[in-house]
């Protein structure tokens, strides 16, 4: 794996966070952290991450939100949405979007494969 990764978490559970800034950091990827959705989404409009870790249910702005304005920008950064909600429609709506949904609270060697995959594989699931 490739220290030069960077991976966007957007997660407002301030616990969940440092979990996973602390787990991929140890993997090795950069991390960049948001406490929200706005913020994210600055964040990925100026930083360009290699994935978004991005939690759907966020006050104020959503993950579905920062998702649809990242795909009005014409940004194609692949995400991984990530919710506690485990509903066929959160799901549905994620893969109309073009990106896995995990569900929380899910182990962390599932959410680290799962990462990879995407960053790994040829054909990276890009938001439209």
């Amino acid at each position: 794996m490739s220290v030069d990764r960077c991976v966007l978490l957007v997660d407002d559970d301030a616990s969940n966070r440092g979990f996973l800034e602390r787990g991929l950091g140890y993997e090795g990827y950069r991390v960049l952290s948001a406490r929200g959705g706005l913020e994210g989404l600055e964040l990925a409009r100026r930083e360009r991450p290699d994935l978004i870790l991005l939690d759907v249910m966020m006050p104020g702005l959503d993950g579905f939100a920062v998702a649809e304005a990242l795909r009005a920008d014409g940004l194609e950064i692949p995400i991984l949405f990530f919710s506690a909600r485990d509903e066929p429609e959160v799901a549905e709506r994620a893969e109309r979007m073009g990106a896995p949904l995990l569900v929380k609270p899910m182990p962390f060697a599932e959410l680290l494969a799962e990462l990879e995959r995407v960053l790994g594989c040829a054909e990276v699931p890009r938001i439209p």
